[in-house]
């Protein structure tokens, strides 16, 4: 007989015994990496909540981390790593899937950290915790990865993101800027170790899905009504963004082709929009209510032409790029953006649809400037 307080796990070879609270830890892990929502009521709102887990067997301590390392591993494939894509390699271009790119993948070593996490999320109720989740003293980057598909998770079971584990992540300030904005400004992050050696690799591998995080992000703001949370979220993202841009120039070599997530998500915005026409700035205001100061709608204003004003940089990048001579250091890299980034500059063929004249990087410009003039309070003018 099954005692009330135990559950049966099955694994291939011999059957695992666990505790029915064990069971809900691992139950719960793997709601943090299912593509779909099979598990996500394991994260909705609970009648009660249950106490905190201190420790766990050494059965469900070795499933626990058997879960976690083939479904973190999965995810950071599934996520982008599987894709083709050039990116630096000891300073050359390489041309591959994340593991033909590199001999060999980050080694996922999780840590107090992640069994924090995963306690955190079985005890509270996401839609209003009672304890926040601290962070850590110390991270490993399988920690982080954690941290950033429970994030997903979170969100999707319409929880409070806005603790100081998710605040202190590069990745989580990386993918969901607009989750962690509020009163106060965002942590300001160090990001060097995303932009080298190992945590590089992991931003290759994630560049598509943060792409999909940046467009809904920017999707979004079109149906925002309150200004002082456009505002936050234009701040949060400004942030990040400059963030991630001086992390990028500061290692040797400089990667700043793991910044294509932006503009990847600039080309599905600005040329691959509804019925191919490029949004004019009141796709990106239009559901704020502008019943305020003057001064508090252009802030907000000025605030949802974040991710604008970071495409441009992207632009003063490429001009720097094209000038960059065949015998210099850099000439490889400036080429891997050239030829990565080409579509920005590229006028896009009319269509029977639309027809958008104008380059990607050269709508974003105007569009960023429309956004922060007054004349972002009137009728749009006609985009070159």
């Amino acid at each position: 007989m099954t005692n009330t307080n135990e559950a049966q796990l099955s694994e291939p070879g011999s059957p695992a015994r666990v505790s029915r609270s064990e069971a809900e830890l691992l139950t719960l892990t793997r709601a943090l990496m299912a593509p779909g929502p099979r598990y996500l009521p394991a994260l909705r709102h609970r009648p009660r909540r249950t106490p905190r887990l201190e420790k766990i067997g050494p059965t469900a301590m070795g499933l626990l981390q058997q879960t976690l390392a083939r479904g973190v591993a999965f995810e950071l494939l599934r996520r982008g790593g599987w894709q083709t894509r050039r990116t630096l390699v000891n300073g050359h271009a390489k041309r591959g899937t994340v593991w033909q790119r590199h001999r060999e993948l980050p080694p996922l070593t999780f840590g107090p950290a992640s069994f924090e996490l995963l306690s955190w999320l079985r005890a509270e109720d996401v839609s209003s915790p009672k304890r926040e989740l601290p962070q850590a003293a110390r991270t490993t980057l399988a920690d982080e990865l954690l941290y950033y598909l429970a994030a997903e998770q979170i969100v999707r079971a319409g929880g409070v993101l806005r603790q100081p584990a998710f605040l202190r992540s590069p990745l989580c300030q990386l993918g969901y800027a607009d989750a962690l904005a509020g009163d106060e400004p965002l942590p300001k992050l160090d990001l060097r170790e995303l932009a080298r050696g190992e945590g590089a690799i992991v931003l290759e591998a994630l560049q598509p899905d943060l792409c999909r995080r940046w467009v809904a992000m920017e999707r979004a703001k079109g149906e925002r009504a309150e200004l002082s949370v456009m505002t936050q979220i234009g701040q949060a993202q400004d942030q990040v963004l400059a963030s991630l841009f001086s992390a990028l120039d500061l290692v040797d070599p400089r990667r700043r082709e793991l910044a294509s997530f932006l503009a990847e998500a600039a080309r599905e915005l600005l040329a691959r929009g509804p019925e191919r026409r490029c949004p004019d700035h009141r796709w990106w205001i239009g559901g704020l209510d502008l019943r305020a100061p003057l001064s508090a709608r252009q802030s907000a204003f000025a605030a949802s032409a974040a991710f604008l004003r970071g495409v441009a940089q992207l632009g003063r990048w490429l001009d720097e790029a094209g000038v960059v001579a065949h015998f210099d250091e850099d000439y490889e890299a400036a080429q891997l953006l050239l030829s990565s980034w080409q579509y920005l500059r590229s006028a896009p063929e009319p269509t029977e649809e639309a027809q958008i004249p104008a380059t990607i990087l050269d709508r974003a410009i105007r569009l960023a400037n429309q956004l922060e003039s007054l004349h972002s309070l009137g009728q749009p003018s006609e985009l070159p």
